[in-house]
């Protein structure tokens, strides 16, 4: 082969084509930064996406054999996507957590309405039984986890599930009045502190439990 054919060949064989990283990385980051982009991560990871996809066009400009324009913009578009959704995230959760916990704390005052009735049919039956209303009594103590319930000697109450995040009491009793109450101003349970006394009358009418 003369020196002429061998230039020919050489001419014809295919120069591999350079490959425009950035625009490479700016995609993939995009793609993760959609995936976790309801956490933090997903944000860094959609900035680094729109970062990576600016250099890569500009790379792409000077150099348009690289290419990667392409893949640059896809980059960018989900990297803006990215770093929305973890606004969007924090919106959803600053509208919804606030329900979530006055429907919480809304069942716990229930629960609380739900014993004191208890307490009054138990302290009904001891009246007909006695004569007489239960004496004053606690039953509990809310400020810390305590499993202990007592009760007055032959008023059958039981004991609420877990623990007891209300301190019970019977306030008024002996003769024919009587009165209960739920407070958990010293409950441990913090979320309730700001929830008024309940109070519960001989005739069932509860006051009280609000916020």
């Amino acid at each position: 082969m003369d020196e002429m054919e061998q230039t020919q060949v050489e001419a014809t064989e295919i120069v591999p084509k350079k490959k425009n990283g950035m625009a490479t990385a700016s995609l993939v980051l995009g793609i993760i930064g959609v995936i976790t982009g309801i956490v933090a991560i997903g944000s860094l990871l959609g900035i680094l996406a729109v970062i990576f996809g600016i250099i890569g066009i500009v790379r792409a400009s000077k150099n348009p054999e690289i290419g990667g324009k392409t893949k640059s913009i896809v980059g960018i578009t989900l990297g803006v996507i990215a770093i929305l959704m973890i606004f969007i995230t924090f919106i959803l959760a600053s509208l919804a957590i606030p329900r979530f916990m006055a429907a919480d704390k809304k069942a716990k005052v229930s629960e609380a309405r739900t014993m004191l009735k208890q307490i009054l049919e138990a302290s009904e039956v001891y009246y007909q039984e006695n004569g007489i209303y239960p004496p004053v009594h606690r039953f509990n103590d809310a400020s810390t986890k305590d499993f202990n319930w007592n009760t007055v000697p032959g008023l059958i109450v039981d004991r609420p599930s877990g623990y007891p995040r209300f301190t019970y009491k019977i306030t008024i009793g002996g003769k024919d009045i009587f009165e209960a109450t739920a407070d958990c101003s010293n409950s441990y349970d913090a979320s309730l502190h700001n929830v008024g006394k309940l109070t519960i009358d001989g005739r069932g009418i509860i006051t009280g439990g609000t916020w």
